[in-house]
């Protein structure tokens, strides 16, 4: 299943909860868009296989949860941006 795209102009939206959606397959590229999230949860989300390259534009996220998605963790590395944030202690990742 899709998110609708329509979700990606939620722009002063600041928490998003998708844990548990084992029928959610991907996101939308345009979650980049949504500069004010701060805690994201997509824990146990077995058919998430990947997260968009927008992914990296969160700046505001202080909170991630991907636990028991161990696709989402084994490729995680590409998100320098958000690595770096994590390094430095200003986001917490819940794997």
């Amino acid at each position: 299943k899709k998110i609708p795209i329509e979700m990606t102009c939620l722009i002063n939206l600041e928490y998003l909860d998708f844990g548990y959606n084992k029928e959610l397959m991907n996101l939308p590229k345009g979650i980049g868009n949504l500069k004010k999230v701060n805690q994201l949860k997509i824990s146990h989300c077995k058919n998430l296989k990947a997260l968009p390259i927008e992914f990296d534009n969160l700046s505001q996220l202080e909170k991630l949860h991907i636990s028991s998605c161990k696709e989402i963790q084994k490729n995680f590395s590409g998100f320098k941006k958000l690595l770096k944030k994590e390094q430095e202690g200003n986001l917490q990742i819940y794997r």
